[in-house]
């Protein structure tokens, strides 16, 4: 079976948190969703930015979909990661480009 991951990674001041869908097409000519595996983290009682959140959110995003990618049975085509976050963008395009 040809299936698709879409990951989805946001943060806040309190909290940062990832999630994996499984996305799989069907005989009928649409697909079928499903929420395949998530992961959040309470922020540290000293506190960070929420750029650092929103990276952290990043990371355990990317964690997840190595992890979903290892253990499911059909052929990965395609793995979708989203943040809405322009910090996470503007930070990853300085650091490109250092």
């Amino acid at each position: 079976q040809n299936l698709g991951l879409a990951t989805f990674a946001d943060a806040s001041l309190t909290a940062y948190c990832a999630v994996v869908y499984v996305i799989w097409p069907l005989v009928s000519g649409g697909h079928e969703t499903r929420i395949l595996i998530t992961k959040s983290r309470m922020i540290p009682k000293e506190g960070i930015t929420v750029l650092q959140a929103e990276m952290c959110g990043v990371v355990i995003m990317s964690r997840l979909v190595v992890l979903a990618s290892l253990h499911l049975a059909g052929q990965i085509q395609r793995i979708s990661m989203s943040t809405h976050s322009k910090c996470v963008v503007s930070s990853s395009r300085r650091t490109a480009t250092r």
